[in-house]
Formats: structure tokens, C-alpha cells, sequence
């Protein structure tokens, strides 16, 4: 799977293998070292926040845990998810925008 980041005006892409989660390509391009997935993919934090813009359908929908960490984000929407929670097991491409407090 394609993952594409926009964070702020720039955008990064990376490639996943089958089962990993969004969180690790967040890591690949040292998104970490600005606080994104503190909590290191636990579902406890919300630090790992994005808007999926393009490819939501390649994903599960939210399960309860994500949905009652996405009630607490700063400007959720409703492309609203948690990239700790988004498992890369379909063909396709992704784009995602990391909000503001990350960018």
C-alpha cells in the first residue's frame, strides 16, 4: 500500500507491506520525533491523529476504543482516525493530512 502524508505544505509518501499499520510509514519519515504515536500504536494517546482524505474504504471502520480516543482530538472530522488503528491489508493508495498541532 501507497501512504501518502501531507503535513503542512509538504508531502511524503512511503510504502507498507500487507499488515503493518499507517503508524509505522509515520515513522519512517520521523514524524515520532514530533510527538505523532507517543504512545507507540496502544490506542491510548490520539497523538497518531490524521484526516484519511483519499482511500478510506481500504480500511475497517473505527472500532470503540479508536472511537472514544477520536471524541477527545483537537478539530475532529469526519475522515477523523487514528493511524495506530489503520492496517494496511488491501491493495491501494492512501493520503492522509497530519492537523496542524503535528505539521
Amino acid at each position: 500500500m501507497k501512504v501518502t502524508f501531507l503535513i503542512g505544505d509538504e508531502k511524503e509518501s512511503v510504502e507498507l507491506n500487507e499488515g503493518e499499520r499507517l503508524l509505522k510509514a509515520a515513522y519512517k519519515l520521523g514524524l515520532d520525533a514530533a510527538g505523532f504515536g507517543d504512545c507507540g500504536g496502544n490506542c491510548i494517546c490520539s497523538t497518531c491523529h490524521v484526516y484519511v482524505e483519499e482511500g478510506e474504504e481500504l480500511f475497517d471502520e473505527p472500532n470503540a476504543e479508536e472511537e472514544m480516543r477520536l471524541d477527545i482530538v483537537a478539530d475532529p472530522q469526519m475522515n477523523s482516525r487514528l493511524a495506530c488503528q489503520l492496517i494496511a491489508d488491501k491493495d491501494g493508495e492512501v493520503v492522509v493530512r497530519v492537523p496542524e498541532k503535528i505539521a
